[in-house]
């Protein structure tokens, strides 16, 4: 149980990081600094727009690098140790499929990446987070409501093993499931979505930067 209640709190705090981020990236970080105007002595100073947004970011996309696949492995160990106990965490339950992957640290930088559109769209403080925080929500809710389609899934009885059923009950027919060797494509799959979001974001905020601040 103590596995289980560790890796619990654990996946709780990594799946709430998207969330915190881009609400500290678009508030604190940069809504904040656009509202009161204290942008503008930088750019004096022989920094660009471009390179003080760049800067800004570095911080926080930094940290998700260096800690959330830390994370991921110890996240893997200990669903590990819980494997043959009478509480096994499996792959696929919310909140953990969301921990033991390239998803953490995926869904953590889009985080990033809509909360600087939302802070420099906005330019207030309070407005901004509250708008990066929905559009990350919804994002990942509608991942999670599409998530057994993005990669094909498996007809027939399944053979063993840590198997998500997603159909309903298994009979002696069976139904259609992902069995655990699915689980790095389903990662992967979901992962590369959530960078190429975060990428866009990314563009437009860049572009809109220059646009008004050429």
């Amino acid at each position: 149980m103590y596995f289980q209640k560790t890796f619990h709190f654990v996946a709780l705090a990594v799946t709430a990081l998207p969330l915190l981020l881009a609400a500290f990236v678009a508030g604190p970080l940069i809504g904040r600094e656009l509202g009161s105007g204290t942008y503008r002595l930088q750019w004096t100073q022989s920094v660009s727009p471009a390179r003080w947004l760049a800067a800004r970011l570095a911080v926080p996309v930094a940290a998700v690098l260096l800690l959330l696949p830390a994370c991921a492995v110890l996240a893997a160990w200990i669903r590990q140790a819980t494997l043959g106990t009478w509480y096994p965490v499996h792959w696929y339950v919310f909140p953990f499929y969301g921990v033991i992957g390239p998803v953490a640290a995926a869904s953590a930088l889009f985080g990033i990446a809509v909360g600087a559109l939302a802070g420099l769209v906005i330019g207030r403080t309070v407005p901004a987070m509250a708008a990066a925080v929905a559009s990350v929500g919804t994002v990942g809710v509608a991942l999670t409501l599409v998530r057994p389609r993005l990669w094909p899934a498996l007809d027939g009885p399944p053979r063993g093993g840590d198997v998500w059923d997603f159909s309903g009950p298994l009979d002696r027919i069976g139904a259609r499931h992902h069995p655990e060797s699915h689980f790095w494509p389903l990662q992967l799959v979901e992962s590369g979505i959530l960078l190429l979001l975060a990428a866009v974001a990314l563009v437009m905020t860049f572009a809109l930067l220059r646009r008004r601040h050429p």
